[in-house]
């Protein structure tokens, strides 16, 4: 989705995943059931390490009753190094490297923290990722990385709604574009269409002289 510029305004309809009507999940309920996001702007534990945020973001996976905690604490004591397995290799997953690992969020490069603010959307696994601006402060290096995260993401059948203002993203990740000026939908269709279509050209590009 290519947005510029916002307009509030109300909303209608259901909204449905995998089949399933959420429409009136509360919002805070929706990541149980497999719809997660970022946020434009990155959001950590600024206290905590990389590798322990990513325990944060899954360890509700993990975790024990209070009574077995309680009475077998060898079963919490399995489940929190499991926990930090899987943590270590879910930011592997999203090429965060170990070299990060131990290293406060704010010490680690932006372009790894943007990686960062999708692996713990992501989790222990979503069926939908809804990322605000991804690609915000990207460019070079970073943002192909970025691409091909979100492409393996894809190949592991995780629906992706992206609103992003860099068309080279875009373009290189979606199966269908919905463009938005100024809070109104300009053109949906594919990426081939949205290229050619002069509405799009005119209000991203310039009007041809």
């Amino acid at each position: 989705m290519l947005c510029r510029g916002y307009q509030l305004g109300h909303s209608s309809g259901r909204t449905f995943l995998d089949d399933s009507d959420v429409s009136e999940i509360p919002t805070y309920d929706l990541a149980s059931h497999g719809l997660r996001r970022t946020f434009q702007h990155n959001s950590f534990f600024g206290e905590l390490t990389v590798l322990q945020n990513a325990v944060a973001a899954i360890v509700r996976d993990f975790s024990v009753s209070l009574p077995v905690s309680l009475f077998f604490p060898w079963r919490e004591a399995v489940s929190r190094r499991e926990a930090t397995q899987a943590a270590s290799q879910l930011l592997e997953f999203f090429g965060i490297t170990p070299q990060y690992h131990d290293k406060l969020p704010g010490d680690i490069p932006y372009g790894v923290q943007r990686l960062l603010s999708v692996a713990l959307a992501y989790g222990t696994g979503a069926k939908a990722l809804l990322l605000d601006e991804p690609a915000a402060g990207l460019g070079g290096g970073d943002m192909k990385q970025l691409a091909d995260v979100l492409v393996d993401l894809r190949r592991r059948n995780v629906a992706l709604v992206v609103v992003e203002h860099h068309m080279d993203l875009i373009m290189s990740i979606a199966d269908r574009i919905v463009v938005i000026d100024q809070g109104v939908m300009l053109a949906t269709g594919t990426p081939a269409e949205i290229q050619r279509d002069p509405k799009v050209r005119e209000a991203y590009l310039g009007r041809d002289e």
